[in-house]
């Protein structure tokens, strides 16, 4: 008689097992979830220190490359400021004014006195061959005789002058133009060094500014990502604990219970 009430106790018993075997599976896996997502992130524990030094070995190339293109900041600050100098010493060409100070009798042909004694000679000679030489006839060929070469005179220094003073003239504007091209291509030459040298200092400012603004966020990330990792690693164990601490009450409860 006492076989038959034996049989729901058994089977009473075998669902406790088979309940405390689920209860210790489902806490196991949950122990062997977070174990895994621990060590998951455990093998980042590097991470943070490989951004940093990846980050600090580029820039750092950045900064080898502002210097060998730039040069050193301080002389760099020097080139602007003697370019500056430079130009600020230049001001535009003022041409001059063309002067002529000569004048037409600094051309009369030193011989023309000569020239007309001789032609004077020739006509008194001629003159008093005839019986004229103090005639009124001798006079007027004379006077006439002398305007003619006084004409003559005046018209060869007049044209004389003038092709001097065209000469003159040429030479001028020619000096002028040359001046005048050597003041601009100092003044362009001088503009070109200062924006070379401007180029420069900006180059060096805005690497460097990039430099610093790139260490700052390196290690401002740096930072967070360690703090990060710190905050995920404890999160992590403490809940790992948890997990185990429930594991061991499953299997304690599926063996003793």
């Amino acid at each position: 008689m006492a076989i038959p009430l034996a049989i729901p106790i058994i089977a009473a018993a075998a669902g406790a097992v088979s309940n405390a075997a689920s209860n210790a599976n489902s806490a196991n896996a949950n122990y062997n979830s977070v174990s895994n997502a621990l060590k998951t992130l455990q093998g980042t524990e590097g991470y943070a220190d490989e951004l940093l030094n990846t980050g600090t070995t580029n820039l750092n190339a950045l900064k080898e490359l502002t210097d060998t293109l730039y040069g050193d900041a301080g002389t760099a600050a020097q080139n602007l400021q003697t370019s500056l100098s430079n130009l600020n010493s230049l001001s535009p060409y003022e041409a001059s004014s063309f002067s002529y100070d000569k004048s037409i009798e600094d051309f009369y042909d030193p011989a023309f006195q000569l020239s007309q004694n001789m032609a004077n000679d020739a006509i008194n000679q001629s003159q008093a061959l005839g019986g004229n030489l103090f005639s009124s006839s001798t006079a007027d060929k004379l006077l006439s005789q002398n305007q003619v070469l006084a004409t003559q005179m005046y018209n060869d220094a007049r044209d004389a002058m003038q092709a001097d003073k065209s000469l003159e003239a040429n030479i001028w504007q020619g000096n002028e133009s040359a001046k005048q091209a050597a003041a601009n291509s100092a003044l362009n030459l001088a503009g070109q060094q200062l924006s070379a040298a401007q180029n420069q200092v900006n180059g060096i400012a805005n690497n460097y500014n990039s430099y610093y603004t790139g260490l700052n966020d390196l290690n401002s990330a740096y930072y967070q990502n360690k703090s990060d990792y710190a905050q995920a690693l404890a999160t992590l164990q403490a809940q790992q604990g948890e997990k185990k601490n429930s594991l061991l009450s499953a299997l304690t409860l599926g063996i003793f219970g």
